[in-house]
């Protein structure tokens, strides 16, 4: 796996549930990461078209209204202007490990997070993610 890019803007949180986005950006916040939320694909899409560059890695929900994970890695795939930055899959779905494409994501977290895990892949994929 080639190095991460040192991007130094937040990092960004998509998640259609406010209590998990909250709980991912307090837990990160905690270890001196900034973030930035959005609630779906759509919000995420605006988002990265005006962010992308700065942005070092996306903790992405597989499940959402609107517009789900795999709506959204479709329609950045058809945006190559935007610079796209390295993702983590979160799901309490098993089924989506047979979906996703392994080319789309550098991660997969189950739900409920482990957050020894997730320390450990944001250090690793966005070592200048805002971190104070």
């Amino acid at each position: 796996m080639s190095e991460p890019l040192l991007r130094d803007g937040p990092i960004l949180v998509v998640d259609d549930d406010r209590d998990v986005r909250e709980s991912l950006r307090d837990v990160l916040a905690d270890e001196g990461f900034e973030t930035a939320e959005a609630s779906d694909g759509r919000e995420a899409l605006v988002y990265l078209r005006a962010h992308a560059a700065r942005c070092p890695l996306v903790l992405l929900d597989w499940n959402m209204p609107e517009m789900d994970a795999p709506a959204l890695l479709a329609a950045l795939a058809k945006e190559p202007d935007i610079a796209r930055p390295p993702m983590i899959l979160l799901t309490a779905d098993s089924r989506m490990l047979e979906q996703a494409s392994p080319g789309d994501y550098v991660a997969l977290m189950k739900k409920p997070v482990n957050l020894g895990k997730l320390f450990e892949l944001v250090r690793r994929f966005a070592p200048g993610a805002g971190h104070e």
